[in-house]
């Protein structure tokens, strides 16, 4: 019919409105596809995983995940990661896990946590880039302390 009209544009970062002469749908789409693109304010992730819990004894678990970006610490490539968790010795956590490809290609993981009254802590340290100490490309520490109520469930 012609005439002008009003094209209201939301990308999540703000709403844009201006007006456009009439154009076909076709060419409206091809002028907006080569103006914006999609953006994300923060890394995205896709995520999949399994899990095994023994009772008594053990949780193995397995994680693949990828990102949409290669920003903040996320990677588009894909990443495997495998670990357990030992529960079998009372109030103790034995932790032990490998993971492969991500920005750090391949990782070996151990930690040890412990439980005493209300309070859990653990502590883990992380080999990034290699399986071995001489052959790391980085080292990862990571110290946490929980408190759970005497009233909340194991």
């Amino acid at each position: 019919s012609g005439g002008n009209y009003e094209l209201n544009v939301l990308l999540g970062d703000g709403d844009t409105t201006f007006t456009v002469p009439y154009l076909t749908e076709s060419e409206i789409d091809a002028a907006i596809s080569s103006q914006y693109s999609f953006k994300t304010r923060q890394p995205m992730y896709l995520r999949m995983g399994i899990s095994r819990r023994w009772l008594g004894q053990a949780v193995v678990a397995a994680d693949l995940v990828t990102g949409f970006s290669n920003d903040l610490g996320s990677s588009a490539s894909w990443r495997l990661s495998i670990g357990t968790e030992i529960t079998r010795f009372k109030n103790k956590f034995i932790r032990l896990g490998y993971a492969f490809g991500g920005l750090t290609k391949k990782s070996v993981s151990i930690g040890y946590g412990r439980k005493m009254g209300p309070l859990q802590w653990d502590i883990g340290l992380s080999l990034n880039g290699g399986f071995k100490i001489d052959s790391t490309k980085g080292i990862e520490i990571a110290i946490g302390l929980m408190w759970q109520s005497e009233n909340a469930k194991d």
